[in-house]
This record gives C-alpha cells, structure tokens and sequence, in this order.
C-alpha cells in the first residue's frame, strides 16, 4: 500500500440516504445485476463477509494476489477499498437532513496519466451504478415501498452485521492500517460506536 499515492480526491451531496448507502456497501447480491464490468472480474461465486468488531471485510476472491478484490467497511463511516489496480477510500457523512449525506472521496495508485486515468474510469463506473441504485432505493424508502424483510445470512452478513451489536474483537485476530486520513465529515458529525 505504501507505494500508492493520492491522485485525486473530491465530495458531493448525495441524496441516497446514510443507512441506505452503508447497507449498500455491506452486501454484494446487487453486484452481479448492476455491476456487469465489476462481476466480470470478481466473480459473486466467490464473494464472502467477514464481520469482526469494529469492521467487516469483504473477499471477491481469495484467489487474487496481492489483496486485489478486497473490502474494509470501518463503522460506522470508512470504506478502504483495493481493486482495479488501485486503493480508494470513500466517508459516508449523515447529515442533519434524513436521507442526504455527504459522500467523500479519496484514489489512491502508483501512476499517474492514462493507467491512473483507466483505474478511475473503471472504479467511478461501479461508484455511480451504485449512486443511481442508491438514489432510486431511497426515493422508494420515502414513498413506503420497501419495508424491512428478511436478510440472507450468508449473502447479506454485513449489513446484518450493522444492525446488530458489534461482537468483541478476537485477541487472535490484529488488523493494522498505517492510513492517515486527515478528513472529517463536511457537516462535522463526530460519531462514535459503543458497545457492551
């Protein structure tokens, strides 16, 4: 990771909801249908959750070296994402308006130019796929035509994971990051998770 630098960075105003836009990110069954380009090299065969105290890991496949095709969501806000050839990092602020947040972004990669160029067409393609669908899921919420229904427990294990306490964190298990990530939240939410 080391070797990668921040090549663009930018936020916007989203109107795809805060839990909307986390559960989003904690399951992968929308993948396959809205993410042609991105299930073309991650298989959804392969595709697994891991939830451990204070984050989950996502695994499109086990196979790829060099951690390609791997997910961090870090509750309650932070995603680290490593795939297409390159690292991103995206923030999802709630706002004090329900249903908009502020969605910030970071990419990562060791080039510049037209490789860089490639990795961020590649990766923006899925991030706006999952903006229309998150979008259009909210504006249904706000209309009454979802309600809760039931979650597949090894499909959906993260966003179940969200709605649950955390369990405690394995004394087995360490997960260092050396990332500095020196934002905050536009609207200067300071958010904490507690659990007993």
């Amino acid at each position: 990771m080391d070797q990668y630098r921040c090549r663009r960075t930018f936020s916007y105003t989203d109107i795809g909801g805060f839990f909307n836009r986390v559960d989003g990110y904690q399951e992968c069954l929308h993948c396959q249908y809205t993410h042609r380009t991105f299930s073309t090299l991650y298989p959804p065969t392969f595709y697994t959750v891991n939830n451990y105290g204070n984050f989950s890991q996502h695994l499109a496949d086990p196979t790829k070296a060099g951690g390609d095709g791997l997910f961090l969501y870090f509750f309650p806000i932070c995603t680290l994402n490593l795939y297409g050839g390159g690292m991103s990092t995206f923030r999802v602020c709630p706002s004090p308006s329900p249903g908009v947040t502020r969605m910030e972004f970071d990419y990562y990669h060791d080039n510049e130019g037209d490789e860089f160029e490639e990795y961020f067409k590649f990766v923006r393609k899925v991030a706006m796929e999952d903006f229309e669908l998150c979008e259009t899921a909210q504006a249904n919420l706000e209309k009454g035509v979802y309600s809760q229904g039931v979650l597949n427990e090894k499909k959906e294990a993260g966003v179940l994971r969200r709605s649950s306490p955390p369990p405690p964190l394995s004394p087995s298990l360490s997960l260092s990051l050396s990332l500095s990530l020196p934002h905050t939240c536009h609207w200067g939410h300071s958010l904490s998770y507690v659990s007993n």
